[in-house]
């Protein structure tokens, strides 16, 4: 049984959440987003997160609490804030895996900002594409020490998780030059 917390309640989380919400290895759902405490827009995230039966928390510490992987999908310029942040609240054993669309070095900025609040496990994670029409079953691939953990994990609550290898980077590496080749092949085909 797992609990699953989401650190950035946008779109990709929300649309997650509700495949989630129906799993029956996810024992709970929680997420930390610093619009809860914007009270413009706080009622309606509120909302959406009881739609997708997800204990919202003005307070990362509390959102994290007990969950087994925290899945950080924030702006790419907040990423590394978050592992900073997140190493505060986020106990042994604990697994936050970086979603957020940034380059390989960012991904390891975050896992060495995490690591110095901190013992938690770290992975990063490539989503493999538009989120919204797969919802949790979105391709996603991990790297890190702890991505088969992870991974292992996160396919007992219905998702698409591979994992790519241990280096933290490789996962969206993977992700980047799959976008080159594909662009590219399309580049060609045009100017064809």
């Amino acid at each position: 049984m797992t609990h699953i917390a989401f650190i950035g309640f946008g779109e990709a989380a929300q649309s997650m959440a509700a495949g989630l919400a129906k799993e029956p290895a996810v024992t709970a759902l929680s997420a930390f987003d610093i619009r809860f405490a914007d009270a413009a827009v706080a009622g309606d995230l509120f909302s959406r997160a009881e739609q997708r039966k997800v204990k919202a928390h003005k307070d990362m510490g509390a959102a994290v609490a007990g969950a087994d992987i925290v899945l950080s999908l924030v702006v790419g310029s907040a990423a590394v804030k978050v592992g900073e942040e997140a190493g505060k609240h986020l106990k042994p054993g604990q697994v936050l895996i970086d979603l957020n669309s940034i380059s390989p070095d960012a991904k390891k900025r975050v896992g060495e900002a995490l690591a110095k609040g901190g013992r938690a496990d770290f992975a990063e994670g490539a989503v493999m594409a538009r989120v919204p029409p797969y919802g949790h079953k979105v391709p996603i691939l991990l790297a890190g020490k702890t991505a088969d953990r992870a991974a292992a994990l996160m396919n007992k609550a219905g998702m698409a998780i591979e994992a790519v290898g241990t280096e933290i980077g490789q996962a969206c590496a993977v992700k980047m030059i799959r976008s080159i080749i594909v662009k590219g092949v399309e580049a060609l085909l045009i100017e064809s």
